[in-house]
């Protein structure tokens, strides 16, 4: 048990990262002298059985253009009392910046009462507005600022007061927890975990006139003063009180079973980590520069469409971020865990961005981006995955969910739903991605293809211009530049535009190589690829049966490295090894190597040398010596090329026989014969065509 004191009252004592450890409570201004602060860079952690007495307000949570300071996950028996000051930096001075925000709280009104204390922390730092005016607790009558999202009702935007969105128009009440509501909505408080929408205006102190479009918006920081929320949090919409999230079947499609959900606590957490009931795999998240949704796919590798960040951030959701869920029952559950927070530092001043792991390298997708300028564009996602379909399916693509951009984007699935992220099998033939591209102006734009990753080269990817008869190979030349006119609906639009997707067998998988070669007592196998991407999955085959069965020994996946080796720690040292490689593309096609043999038998009991070939090199007829076995037997004779594919296949009982190959292109062929009685290997041969 320890205090920490701050003898100078107008300073702050500044901590970077602050580790409270052992046990006991540690209390902060024990004499009620002093404030303290955790610098936006910084990080507080707990250990177990750790009590932080905070005070009344001693304590400050930084943000700035660095970052939000950071409560890491509390583990088993530690807790936070005492209220505790949490900033939000909030991004300004651009042409963009000015307009609409989601957002959360991180703090509550008590440490048992799971609700936001007030929203007058906002009304603190920026100008607000509502119906009531400075009655209502706002700068002057106008348009809402603040607005709760009510997924049971029909979008209506013929005002700033109908609809699914319900203008807040009054935040001085009392208690300050409780909000009155334009349109007949009960009073009512707002739970934490709920996200809430806000228009902003910049700074207070703002010199030109806030209520001006053309206004910049300044940055300015919100502070929340509250207890800082801890533990399992589920979320409770604010129009219903439930345990559950709202799912209302009588409400649109459109709408049906979308949340505003917010971050609860004073850290960022990651989506892919946060368990869901009866909630689809998607968050969608406005973008205050964009005014589109970001959105991502829990489990795509923090790759997202429309994210400020870097690319594999989108799974981070900052301190004080509200976004949207979906659920898809009335039995739908959203609940927020310490094990979700990650000490992830936000790493700009915008919400959106955060700094998350590197990106698996084996995700393959393509990102499409419809621009006009630096703040009206928007893209969408398209990834690659065997197991993926064609059509929408839930939790693994993402529905479009439209914002206030000018110019829109998005993917269609083959049962016609516009995605936002549309995940898709390769195909083995021509594949078609129609692109829904809609603009609200005349003039030029462009259709850029802003990045791309780990898509084999095997794919051509061409964009297709059914307007203009045009097509262009947007994998080499990524952008493309179009006119489109309001009036002329077929100059955008469903129509005009696809993605086309085909395999150029120029760059499709080779095999160039197998072998095998004894060392002491083990084998070496080692090939030599050609085009195979990281996509190619490979797997070493033994048998030692002569061929009757095989057992895989070894599986890999390729690196493009092009060469690739084994060894067989425990081959059969008694007998014959029989090895083949079995390769599978990026389609799913299987494929099998020669089959190339390892014998430890003694020269007399080898029949490696049995098998005759003449002429060797030949350019038309081929003759074959097969070994005399007991009684009538009947062989089955197979040619295979250097990729291990099947050029030829014969049967005969002859142990002479004589073969046309002129119609074989010149190259190198193998010859392998089999027992037709049993399929044992009687032996192998290799001949030039010239």
């Amino acid at each position: 048990t320890q205090a920490i004191n701050n003898s100078n009252a107008g300073t702050p004592v500044s901590f970077y990262n602050l580790t409270l450890s052992n046990s006991g409570t540690k209390t902060l201004a024990a004499s009620g002298a002093g404030v303290f602060e955790i610098k936006s860079v910084g990080t507080l952690t707990l250990t177990s059985n750790i009590t932080f007495a905070t005070g009344a307000s001693n304590l400050t949570l930084n943000s700035d253009t660095l970052g939000a300071a950071t409560v890491a996950a509390l583990p088993s028996g530690a807790s936070i009392t005492g209220t505790v000051n949490v900033q939000r930096y909030l991004t300004g001075n651009s042409s963009g910046s000015r307009g609409w925000r989601l957002l959360s709280s991180p703090v509550s009104l008590s440490s048992s009462s799971l609700i936001a204390p007030d929203l007058t922390y906002v009304h603190a730092n920026a100008y607000t507005t509502g119906s009531t005016g400075t009655s209502g607790g706002f700068d002057a009558t106008g348009n809402p600022t603040f607005y709760f999202y009510r997924e049971n009702m029909a979008p209506n935007t013929s005002s700033f007061i109908s609809g699914n969105f319900r203008g807040v128009n009054k935040i001085n009440n009392s208690p300050a927890s409780t909000f009155s509501f334009d349109g007949g909505d009960a009073n009512a408080s707002l739970p934490s975990g709920n996200g809430y929408l806000f228009f902003f205006r910049g700074d207070r102190a703002t010199t030109t006139d806030p209520t001006i479009t053309t206004t910049i918006a300044r940055p300015t920081t919100i502070t929340a003063l509250g207890y800082l929320n801890q533990g399992n949090i589920t979320v409770k919409p604010w129009f219903t009180g439930s345990s559950t999230l709202s799912y209302t079947a009588a409400t649109p499609t459109s709408v049906r079973g979308f949340n505003l959900v917010g971050n609860p606590y004073a850290s960022s957490i990651d989506w892919d980590q946060i368990t869901k009931t009866s909630i689809t795999n998607t968050i969608w998240v406005y973008n205050p520069t964009l005014k589109v949704y970001a959105t991502y796919v829990a489990g795509t590798g923090g790759i997202g469409t429309n994210f400020n960040g870097p690319s594999g951030t989108a799974n981070i959701i900052p301190s004080g971020q509200g976004f949207f869920v979906k659920s898809t029952s009335t039995a739908a559950a959203l609940t927020f865990a310490e094990s979700n927070k990650v000490n992830t530092q936000v790493t700009s001043s915008s919400l959106l961005l955060a700094t998350a792991p590197v990106t698996a390298p084996t995700i393959e997708y393509f990102r499409i981006q419809v621009y006009q300028d630096s703040l009206h564009n928007e893209d969408a996602l398209v990834f690659f995955n065997s197991k993926a379909s064609s059509n929408f399916v839930q939790d693994e693509d993402a529905e479009y969910f439209r914002g206030e951009s000018p110019v829109n984007i998005s993917t269609q699935s083959a049962d016609g739903v516009a995605l936002a992220v549309n995940q898709l099998p390769h195909a083995s033939g021509r594949q078609v991605i129609p692109l829904n591209v809609n603009i609200s102006a005349d003039g030029q734009y462009q259709l850029n293809l802003t990045e791309i990753k780990n898509v084999p080269q095997l794919y051509d990817i061409f964009l297709i211009d059914n307007y203009k008869k045009d097509s262009v190979d947007i994998r080499n030349n990524t952008s493309y530049n179009f006119n489109a006119t309001v009036a002329d609906p077929n100059s955008f639009g469903s129509g005009r535009f696809s993605l086309v997707i085909e395999p150029n067998q120029v760059n499709a998988y080779r095999l160039l190589d197998f072998a095998a070669i004894k060392v002491l007592n083990t084998v070496q196998l080692s090939w030599k690829t050609q085009n195979e991407d990281v996509t190619t999955n490979f797997a070493v085959e033994r048998s030692t049966d002569g061929g009757v069965t095989y057992t895989t020994i070894n599986t890999s996946t390729s690196t493009a490295a092009g060469i690739y080796s084994y060894i067989d720690p425990s081959p059969n040292l008694s007998g014959q090894n029989l090895y083949r490689l079995k390769q599978q593309d990026v389609t799913g096609s299987v494929s099998y190597s020669i089959i190339v043999s390892v014998s430890y038998l003694t020269s007399a009991g080898s029949n490696s040398n049995l098998i005759k070939v003449y002429p060797n090199p030949t350019s038309s007829t081929i003759n074959l010596t097969i070994p005399l076995s007991n009684g009538s037997v009947a062989y089955n004779i197979i040619i295979t090329n250097i990729d291990g594919n099947k050029v030829k296949s014969v049967s005969t009982s002859q142990t002479n026989w004589q073969g046309d190959v002129s119609t074989l292109v010149p190259g190198t062929y193998f010859i392998q014969i089999t027992n037709s009685s049993n399929n044992k290997l009687v032996g192998r041969a290799k001949f030039i065509k010239l």
